[in-house]
């Protein structure tokens, strides 16, 4: 629902990469097509996974380590671009914080559970305050001991 109370419709694209791995301009120009299209969200990957394994278009990842992170923090400032864009094109954007198939593929999947939270809360607080929606993890196995750590 709108903050004026009206219905919201969701229809998101299902961008995963974009953000990742466009231009600049490349952005720029699907998100006014899917905006005229009548599109009214994004949905994107936040963190490196098997669908961009090596990283962003400038082969940065979002951090280093397993056991104990560190954030990259030029990494969110390209992101930080893409969301204020998002929201620039008058769309919704729901980044994906963690890609949940196991493998090494999609290290996240990888690191200890108090790791995982502070990324996701850097996340959260990076772009909390921004015209958006949050989906914590994609594909993964949700049900029995693996229910715990979502």
């Amino acid at each position: 629902m709108h903050d004026n109370e009206t219905p919201f419709f969701w229809m998101a694209d299902t961008a995963w990469n974009g953000p990742l791995k466009s231009s600049e301009l490349d952005w720029k120009d699907y998100l006014e097509v899917r905006a005229s299209q009548g599109f009214t969200a994004v949905q994107w990957v936040a963190t490196h996974w098997r669908g961009a394994p090596d990283g962003d278009a400038n082969g940065e990842k979002p951090f280093s380590g397993g056991e104990k992170i560190s954030i990259n923090a030029d990494y969110f400032q390209r992101l930080d671009k893409r969301v204020e864009m998002i929201n620039a094109a008058g769309l919704v954007s729901v980044p994906v914080l963690f890609w949940a198939i196991d493998g090494e593929a999609n290290p996240v999947h990888a690191l200890p559970d108090d790791q995982a939270i502070l990324l996701g809360r850097y996340m959260v607080a990076r772009w909390g305050g921004s015209f958006g929606a949050w989906i914590l993890a994609g594909d993964g196995d949700y049900t029995g001991d693996h229910a715990v750590r979502w």
